[in-house]
Parts: structure tokens; sequence; C-alpha cells
């Protein structure tokens, strides 16, 4: 639910991503480009889970790692410049989407943890970018 919101969100970020895609195409990102850029990968990476705070039941708070990767042509000079600033408008565009925003599902508000350069080669240049939130998991 949080990653479908998460799509849902940056898709209605005016003028900015031409696709927007969860975890399935992860694995493509590796060996292919997008079929449109802008384009972004949301998933949640890595969850860890409180102690169970009941007796009889399970109600855990869960902090969960979610990813936005982020590709970018760079084709426009033979530096890069260009699709390096657009990569860092990019960046920020997902940013004040995201920081402060508590998604459906979640408990807590989304927080930055800071982004890293995946891969920067044939024209494209990918950032994968780290948020945070937790939601409860009950039974």
């Amino acid at each position: 639910m949080i990653v479908g919101a998460v799509i849902a969100r940056l898709e209605a970020i005016p003028q900015t991503f031409a696709l927007v895609e969860g975890v399935e195409r992860l694995s493509a990102l590796a060996t292919e480009v997008p079929t449109a850029t802008p384009a972004a990968c949301v998933f949640l990476d890595e969850e860890a889970a409180e102690e169970n705070e009941r007796v009889n039941g399970v109600s855990q708070r869960v902090e969960g790692d979610l990813k936005v990767v982020v590709t970018t042509s760079d084709v426009s000079d033979a530096r890069g410049a260009t699709g390096a600033d657009d990569m860092e408008a990019l960046k920020a565009e997902v940013r004040e989407s995201l920081i402060g925003w508590t998604p459906p599902g979640a408990d807590d508000v989304v927080t930055y943890l800071g982004a890293r350069l995946v891969r920067a080669a044939g024209g494209y240049v990918t950032v994968e970018m780290t948020f945070a939130t937790a939601f409860t998991v009950r039974a």
C-alpha cells in the first residue's frame, strides 16, 4: 500500500516523470534503459521490526527503507553537465514530494536518508534515493 501511494504521488508531480514503476522494473535497470525518461522505480528495500508489544497477538512497529531509483538521459552535451543538472532537479522534486508526507498505511512521516549514484553510462544517469517511514503489523 505504501509503495503504491508513493508511485501515485510521484506520478502526480506535473511534467516530471515520464514513467514511474514498482519493483518489477528494478532488475532491468542494471542492463537496460527505461522506455521513457525521466523514470522512477519505487520499492521497499529493507524492513526492521521492533519487539512485539502484545502478549496475546502481535503488534509490531516496522521501520522501512523506501527506495526511489531515478534515471534520466544524459545526452544533451559531451560533458554530461545537463544530465547532472537534470538529476539534481529531479532529486529535489522527489524530496519535496515525499519528505514530511504520511503515506496511507504508514504510521509516520517520510524522512530522507540520502542518495547514491548507481550508474552513469551509455547516456543515462541513475541515482538511488533512500527514504524511511514506519508502519505497524498486527495479528
